[in-house]
């Protein structure tokens, strides 16, 4: 019994790893290795001892670990509780006020103020633009009367010159002698006096070189002016533009200075473009009113007289 309980002590004191190292045998193997009278005792001591040594490398190793560890939560210590005794020094000595102050109600009513007073500004420069606005159309409108005043009056008196020229034209033609059919007066200078035949479909009379004439030989004009301007706004605005606006504005002008019209070849020369391009700007200006097109032996081309009346 005194034996064991000497084992059982030298046991508890022995470290994992010496365990380890005793093996499956326990101390009795270790007594009978001890007992062995052919194997001397440093001889079989140092293995375990070999092993006890590892284990304790090993365990200064991780205790100086722990040792780093502890360094570690030290400095933190030390850091943390600087912070803490700042923020306690800063709440003893600064006062948080937890309720609005006078000086937050002030605050507050000047920036309502302020933007009461920015809202009227904005209100006021709204009224300006419209008021600019509003001007700006009714100035265009005068300008716009203004001119159809002014197309209107040329009209007026060109009518009154074409009245009184007539009427000079009947007083020196009533004593006249008549003539026959295809004989040659002196006043109308190599014109024939067959009168102009009307083309179906169409209100203007042509004679045979397919030009109208009005009394004894004048040639048919706009009673106004061609105004490019307003034509180009009717247009699609792809085509009020360059490179299209040319070609168009020459085309208008051939066909106000032939109230007859003209053939799609024609155009095409006046215009400068190809064949496709100038029967796209025609069937633009078709579709916008500006032109219509009629036939008289072949596909002519003329000024809607609805809208440009010629005299």
């Amino acid at each position: 019994m005194p034996q064991d309980n000497n084992m059982s002590r030298r046991k508890s004191r022995i470290g994992p790893g010496l365990k380890r190292s005793i093996g499956a045998g326990g101390p009795s193997s270790v007594a009978q290795a001890a007992l062995s009278p052919m194997q001397p005792v440093s001889k079989v001591m140092e293995d375990p001892v070999e092993r006890l040594c590892l284990a304790v490398d090993q365990l200064v190793e991780k205790m100086a670990v722990v040792a780093d560890i502890h360094a570690g939560l030290a400095n933190f210590n030390e850091s943390f509780g600087s912070l803490l005794y700042g923020l306690k020094m800063t709440a003893a000595n600064v006062e948080w006020t937890e309720a609005p102050t006078k000086r937050s109600f002030e605050r507050q009513e000047q920036r309502e103020a302020e933007a009461i007073i920015l809202q009227q500004q904005q209100e006021e420069l709204e009224k300006i633009r419209h008021q600019q606005i509003v001007e700006k159309e009714r100035e265009m409108e005068r300008q716009r009367q203004e001119v159809e005043r002014l197309e209107v009056e040329r009209a007026r008196a060109a009518m009154a010159s074409l009245h009184s020229s007539s009427s000079q034209n009947s007083g020196g033609n009533s004593g006249s002698r008549l003539k026959r059919p295809g004989t040659v007066t002196s006043a109308a200078a190599g014109t024939s006096r067959i009168p102009p035949r009307r083309v179906q479909g169409t209100s203007r009379p042509t004679n045979q070189a397919g030009a109208s004439r009005v009394g004894a030989g004048g040639v048919r004009k706009l009673t106004g002016k061609l105004v490019m301007k307003r034509m180009a706004e009717r247009l699609p605005l792809r085509y009020r533009d360059e490179p299209h606006r040319a070609p168009i504005e020459a085309i208008m002008r051939t066909l106000a200075e032939n109230i007859e019209g003209q053939t799609l070849p024609d155009l095409v020369a006046v215009a400068g473009v190809a064949r496709h391009r100038c029967n796209e700007y025609l069937g633009i200006l078709i579709h916008a009113k500006e032109v219509i097109k009629t036939s008289q032996k072949g596909v002519v081309f003329s000024l809607n007289p609805d809208r440009y009346p010629s005299r």
